[in-house]
């Protein structure tokens, strides 16, 4: 999902509540969770490595668990928030 004219802050705190949306839609009451990675496309950077960044940060989600969000911050993720 790509936001346009939004911080990565505010990236992070509506990545966090789709997280939670679909943590408590049970579709069929099935337990669903998400990991989410957001990064930030910086001046004179691409697409690619924005997608790269994104990536990054999910891999990180993955490694600590699930249902989390992470963020990419030059050049290393962070662990914003979990469950």
């Amino acid at each position: 999902m790509l936001l346009s004219h939004c911080s990565q802050s505010d990236s992070v705190v509506k990545a966090d509540v789709l997280r939670k949306f679909i943590e408590e839609s049970q579709p069929a009451g099935l337990v669903v969770t998400v990991n989410i990675g957001v990064a930030e496309l910086v001046v004179g950077g691409d697409l690619d490595s924005l997608f790269i960044r994104a990536d990054m940060a999910v891999y990180q989600a993955k490694d600590g668990g699930r249902n989390r969000v992470e963020q990419y911050i030059e050049g290393e993720s962070k662990i914003k928030n979990q469950r």
